[in-house]
């Protein structure tokens, strides 16, 4: 069940191109790069 960074790469700046397409002029969007392990996550308490 091995992941390769390079195709997960490859499909980032696919998506962040078709986004740049689309952005109006002067636009300045913000990244957010949440993983959502903190959902996932049961050390601490309950998963969400």
């Amino acid at each position: 069940m091995g992941r390769q960074p390079t195709s997960d790469l490859a499909q980032q700046r696919r998506l962040l191109d078709m986004l740049a397409k689309r952005l109006p002029e002067g636009a300045n969007p913000v990244l957010h790069s949440d993983m959502g392990w903190h959902n996932t996550s049961t050390t601490g308490g309950e998963a969400a």
